[in-house]
């Protein structure tokens, strides 16, 4: 059990880094403008990251949310927690189902 402890700090600490990452981006870009044009601006265009930005801050921080709940689950885990056991199930087929989602989409 402790094996998936720490599989579930490590990745629920990524996670939320990249949320966090992901959130800091977006509004390091939007503050910057079209007027200086970045790498990112030309590969996806200004107007479709305007277009889009509300969308990516809600992936973002649902992405830091399930950071931090994989990050429980994982403390959870190594203090052999029987809620813990269950919150990585539910975030497992959570995440499953996501997946399925993304890649039919």
């Amino acid at each position: 059990m402790t094996a998936l402890a720490v599989v579930n700090l490590v990745v629920g600490g990524i996670r939320l880094l990249l949320g966090v990452l992901a959130i800091w981006l977006l509004f390091h870009v939007l503050s910057e403008g079209p007027g200086e044009t970045a790498d990112i601006l030309k590969i996806i265009g200004f107007v479709e990251l305007v277009i889009l930005w509300p969308v990516l801050l809600i992936f973002a921080i649902f992405s830091i949310v399930a950071g931090i709940l994989l990050i429980i689950a994982g403390m959870g885990l190594w203090q052999r927690r029987r809620s813990s056991r269950r919150l990585t199930l539910v975030l497992g087929a959570l995440g499953g189902v996501l997946a399925s989602l993304y890649g039919t989409t």
